[in-house]
């Protein structure tokens, strides 16, 4: 009678022979790339590996203390295979040794290159500060690599003041791509963080030559309600050459001067493909509807003192309810007392409490349950 056990489980030794093979057939995969570097042939061989995370770290570890280049890159190459996606947990220690093996050894742009790729997959301050030593690297692939991967990793608290310096210089390299993601990073992926400085680099790129870079940059200021940038929305709304992002980012901004490029572009074939986008952006920026909106941010509020009134968890906890600014930035401001001191806590009602809209679109019929339940969760009224 044949063993059914074995089937449904492998031997350790097989496993790790298993995915030996996977990373040797990568590497020889690496030696036969064409001059563009395409990696394709190699990302099914080392997703498949890096399923089994312990075998593929011990293996890049032991490609990582070698001398050859194309398995040093393979290494780096499979540990961002590894860490993609996945939490941090015991396996990062052994990613970090491997990456921090990497660097130390021969200089090699494209060991460098694939060590900023795994990098940036960790979420790990070690890994960011490994990425901060990149910043300057000669080659603008590596360079790419670490403004690709700063935005997203850091911790709950925000980016470091040197991770928004990094992007900061970044945004301003001679490569095109290295300017883009740099720009992207501080435009939109730290859009918490709001200085001086960061706007300054904001307002470099905004006549940039290169689209993306350009549009970024004016998504950036529109998502921190600048002004002044609704003149240069306008212009790239009218040039013919409209990317979806700058609709996006005139949605945010809802200044009514955007309205009329905003309608002739709904008529356009470009709004085929974005209908909804473009119809949502026109509703934010229709000044008749102001009414609806006020009355929308009112029915939230007197809900939440509703709640306050009725559910004395909510009401102890949640305090001083009030609704503060205008649209497009109305917020909700409370007192919440979840431990020995209260404090204040704030969700912008149009952004933080108004992730869906209504069947036709409009925005301005909040779903007042959603935003209820939002703060209920923000401050643990449920938990």
């Amino acid at each position: 009678m044949p063993d059914t056990a074995g089937d449904t489980e492998q031997p350790r030794d097989d496993d790790y022979a298993l995915v030996e093979d996977l990373v040797a057939r990568a590497v020889d995969a690496y030696r036969a790339l064409s001059d563009d570097g395409d990696l394709d042939p190699i990302w099914p061989l080392l997703n498949q590996a890096a399923l089994r995370h312990d075998f593929a770290l011990e293996l890049a570890s032991g490609l990582a203390a070698g001398t050859d280049p194309a398995e040093r890159a393979v290494a780096g190459l499979l540990t961002g295979t590894v860490a993609d996606g996945r939490e941090r947990g015991d396996w990062t220690d052994k990613a970090i040794q491997v990456c921090t093996d990497l660097l130390a050894g021969q200089p090699d742009n494209d060991v460098h290159w694939a060590v900023a790729h795994a990098l940036g997959q960790m979420y790990d301050p070690r890994a960011t500060t490994m990425l901060l030593g990149l910043v300057e690297h000669e080659d603008a692939d590596v360079r790419f690599k670490v403004a690709s991967g700063l935005p997203h990793n850091f911790g709950e608290d925000g980016p470091d003041d040197e991770v928004v310096a990094a992007l900061i210089r970044l945004s301003g390299d001679e490569d095109e791509d290295v300017r883009d993601w740099a720009t992207f990073g501080l435009g939109s992926g730290i859009d918490s963080v709001d200085t001086d400085e960061l706007r300054a680099a904001l307002w470099a790129r905004v006549d940039d030559e290169h689209a993306e870079s350009r549009n970024e940059a004016l998504a950036g200021l529109a998502y921190r309600h600048d002004p002044r940038v609704a003149p240069l929305l306008l212009r790239e709304l009218e040039s013919g050459d409209v990317e979806k992002i700058t609709v996006d980012a005139a949605s945010v901004l809802a200044d009514p001067i955007l309205l009329p490029a905003l309608r002739r572009l709904a008529d356009s074939d470009w709004a085929a493909d974005a209908e909804a986008d473009v119809d949502r952006a026109i509703e934010r920026c229709e000044p008749a509807l102001s009414g609806e909106r006020t009355a929308a941010e009112r029915r939230v509020l007197d809900r939440l003192l509703k709640e306050a009134e009725d559910d004395p968890r909510f009401g102890t906890r949640v305090t001083g309810i009030a609704l503060a600014e205008a649209f497009p930035t109305t917020a909700i401001e409370a007192w919440v007392l979840t431990g020995p001191e209260p404090y204040e806590e704030r969700w912008t009602v149009w952004g933080d409490l108004c992730g869906r809209v209504t069947g036709d679109g409009r925005l301005a019929e909040l779903d007042t349950d959603r935003a209820v339940a939002i703060i209920r969760r923000d401050t643990g009224v449920d938990g």
